[in-house]
């Protein structure tokens, strides 16, 4: 099969990637029934990327997930936030230090009070808390997630 026609077979959704990343999103819904945060990934004007490029972008494997669980989130009336994701790996989701001390490999430790986790699930869960912030209600998402992590730590 030429190029061409695999990325035409791709584009259309037969592609078993695109199914199984549909199959995904209905099951992360369906599972947890809730707002969902993801990382503001904005490639307008990036590094003269092109404008086909860009409108391609959802086709990529992260931005078609985040398009169909957005899509399938907003028919069932929840919300897709979309957040900086500047600095949510060096900061503290407990006592929000931010320090690039703060990270080293996989492995995040505040430099301010000690806190210790891995820094993908640190990032992840920064996101989370912005995504709250933005909704208001990030001071009780803040408590018990410090609350848990304090009881684990």
């Amino acid at each position: 099969m030429r190029k061409r026609t695999k990325w035409r077979v791709y584009k259309n959704g037969d592609n078993p990637l695109k199914q199984e990343f549909n199959k995904r999103a209905k099951e992360l819904l369906n599972t947890y029934r809730c707002h969902f945060a993801f990382e503001k990934l904005d490639l307008k004007g990036k590094n003269g990327r092109s404008k086909k490029f860009r409108r391609d972008y959802k086709n990529l494997p992260y931005g078609y997930l985040a398009c169909r669980l957005e899509t399938l989130a907003r028919l069932e009336g929840f919300q897709v936030v979309k957040v900086s994701p500047v600095g949510t790996s060096q900061t503290c989701p407990v006592c929000s230090f931010r320090s690039k001390g703060n990270r080293n490999g996989d492995v995040f430790k505040c430099k301010n009070c000690g806190f210790k986790y891995h820094a993908d699930i640190v990032a992840a869960t920064n996101i989370a808390l912005r995504a709250g912030l933005r909704y208001g209600s990030q001071p009780v998402v803040a408590q018990a997630v410090a609350e848990e992590w304090r009881r684990l730590g």
